[in-house]
């Protein structure tokens, strides 16, 4: 799992069973868990990747901690991927040259 530009790609794991894919994702202080207490995304294959303003996310100055998990059509989870943590953008725009 990467992310470019504000998207989070991963690869496709070539394996037939796979339904959907989940993105969890918590305030980096967090610890993302499948217990039911972490939100997520639900994407469908084929697709393996996610716009992160897609999320329904209040950054309020932190990072947040991005994990990924594959499903089947019975609904078997796999254990999650490795956490990625998403840095927030802090560069400000350019300065206006108009001026």
């Amino acid at each position: 799992m990467k992310i470019v530009e504000d998207v989070v790609t991963w690869n496709d794991p070539n394996d037939s069973s796979v339904a959907i894919h989940k993105v969890y994702y918590a305030p980096e202080a967090e610890i993302i868990s499948q217990d039911g207490s972490t939100p997520f995304v639900e994407v469908t294959m084929p697709t393996c990747e996610l716009n992160l303003a897609e999320l329904p996310i209040n950054t309020n100055g932190e990072n947040y901690n991005l994990a990924l998990v594959a499903v089947d059509a019975r609904g078997n989870e796999s254990n999650l991927s490795p956490v990625l943590v998403r840095p927030l953008d802090n560069t400000p725009p350019a300065t206006p040259s108009w001026l």
